[in-house]
């Protein structure tokens, strides 16, 4: 697989489209389109913007169900996925002076 059609997979998913829609329009199997995004790696969140959205996906790592994917509404970016949505991972992985502030 060339870096060139890891980047146009990766473009597509940054899209909000599915796994599905993803493979068939770059001739893929839907495990391949998910293994590359399971790879994606984000930086770590340094700060918390303004508005944040959290909600959860269908997702299979690390054992867990669903996943949960950190987002800033206003930016429409993506800014990071946990590998479950428990309350003690959210509460991990934020500071904790931001936790402090946010009410889960």
């Amino acid at each position: 697989m060339t870096s060139r059609l890891i980047a146009t997979v990766v473009e597509k998913l940054s899209d909000e489209r599915s796994f599905t829609s993803v493979a068939r329009e770059t001739g893929l199997s839907v495990s391949t389109v998910i293994r590359i995004f399971d790879h994606m790696k984000y930086p770590a969140l340094k700060s918390c913007p303004t508005v944040l959205s959290i909600d959860e996906l269908k997702g299979n790592t690390g054992g867990e169900k669903f996943n949960v994917i950190l987002c800033n509404p206003q930016t429409k970016r993506v800014l990071d996925i946990l590998p479950e949505r428990k309350e003690s991972c959210l509460i991990q992985y934020f500071p904790k002076v931001v936790t402090t502030k946010l009410r889960f």
